[in-house]
């Protein structure tokens, strides 16, 4: 049976959630982290992540790149988009393979750390997260009118995400897609055309 661990009182309203099948491992990073004042929790499998994303709904998630023989990292931060999009995705790996390094550019993934552990990167890196979550929090008040799936469409847009890639991404069809697409440029008042829903995406959501 899996284990879910949560440790003592926090101080910050950062929540940190570490997926690490070797507990030894997370425990290394717990106390790397813990002293920062983080609400942290591990879970050490990889369904029992999903199910608490939905709950803990963690700012931050630090994944080992692979869980497992069958399942990664890498397919950990597609599901936690579709549930909490707003987590940042950092992997834990041994070294930058060819697998780590073309996936530069996925889905909320903010940096990579690797083992053996340099304590002062991973809080670095972690802060590397905050730093960003502080400024995306200053561009939710224009969100605010759009449903969750419509952010999540937006959010993809702004990664240069094209309407097939964005269908596959949220498992909608891609005519879906275009409805959405077509209601954001409504609810945020743009010009009638998707070149202006672009702009107004890699303005307001990319750095």
């Amino acid at each position: 049976m899996c284990t879910y661990l949560h440790y003592g009182i926090f101080m910050s309203k950062i929540k940190i959630l570490i997926l690490e099948d070797n507990l030894q491992i997370a425990d290394e990073l717990f106390l790397i982290l813990n002293p920062q004042g983080y609400e942290i929790k591990i879970i050490n499998e990889y369904k029992e992540a999903l199910e608490i994303l939905k709950l803990f709904k963690p700012q931050i998630a630090i994944c080992k790149m692979e869980m497992g023989k069958s399942t990664a990292s890498i397919d950990f931060a597609t599901d936690a988009y579709l549930i909490h999009p707003k987590t940042l995705i950092i992997y834990a790996c041994f070294y930058p393979t060819k697998k780590v390094l073309s996936h530069m550019n996925h889905i909320n993934t903010i940096q990579y750390i690797y083992y053996p552990w340099d304590e002062q990167k991973i809080k670095n890196t972690v802060q590397l997260a905050i730093d960003e979550i502080e400024k995306n929090k200053k561009k939710e008040s224009l969100l605010d009118k759009l449903s969750g799936t419509e952010y999540k469409v937006v959010d993809l847009i702004s990664k240069k995400k094209k309407s097939k890639e964005i269908a596959d991404i949220l498992f909608i069809a891609e005519k879906t897609v275009r409805n959405h697409r077509y209601n954001i440029i409504k609810k945020l008042q743009l010009p009638n055309d998707n070149n202006s829903l672009v702009k107004w995406a890699m303005m307001h959501l990319r750095d």
